[in-house]
């Protein structure tokens, strides 16, 4: 899992994807932000979104977030999946070193545990970075500019467009 962040002077977000190596099981994106409840989704419960959601004050990464994330999503998911194709539930989450992600000791539930990699291998062997991230931003970056296309059509200036786009 790797952590993607959009800076902007206002707003940050993190968004960290998660599969397994062939694709066939995509967990709901780790969205991190800044607020316990975003003015975007006022009248929509948090929980029923298909991303698991979590604020923080800098909306970064942390250890704790991390452990959450990998007791209260990654496990559950992936036993639900391995039961689903009758196999035996183990498995392996491999991460990189970064201040924001616990030890392996830490990452351990049953026989599904995590692995640190090795120094300078991530960008070659973690799927995440095997063009995932890459596509995501594509999208999102697509997206944003439709609705920002799309306001300045309706009579907005580019400026009001991209505020009411966020």
């Amino acid at each position: 899992m790797i952590p993607w962040q959009e800076r902007n002077l206002e707003d940050r977000l993190t968004i960290a994807p998660c599969s397994n190596a062939d694709g066939t099981h995509k967990l709901p994106l780790f969205v991190i932000g800044k607020s316990k409840k975003p003015r975007e989704f006022k009248n929509i419960n948090l929980s029923s979104l298909p991303v698991y959601y979590h604020n923080q004050k800098s909306a970064w990464m942390d250890c704790n977030l991390f452990k959450s994330w990998f007791i209260d999503e990654f496990v559950p998911s992936v036993k639900k999946d391995l039961n689903q194709k009758k196999l035996n539930v183990r498995a392996v989450l491999l991460f990189d070193k970064a201040p924001s992600h616990p030890s392996e000791e830490e990452l351990v539930k049953g026989d599904i545990k995590a692995i640190l990699l090795p120094p300078n291998v991530t960008s070659l062997i973690q799927p995440m970075d095997q063009r995932v991230i890459e596509w995501l931003k594509r999208r999102y970056s697509r997206k944003y500019i439709n609705s920002i296309l799309e306001k300045s059509e309706e009579g907005f200036n580019i400026f009001e467009s991209m505020k009411s786009s966020k």
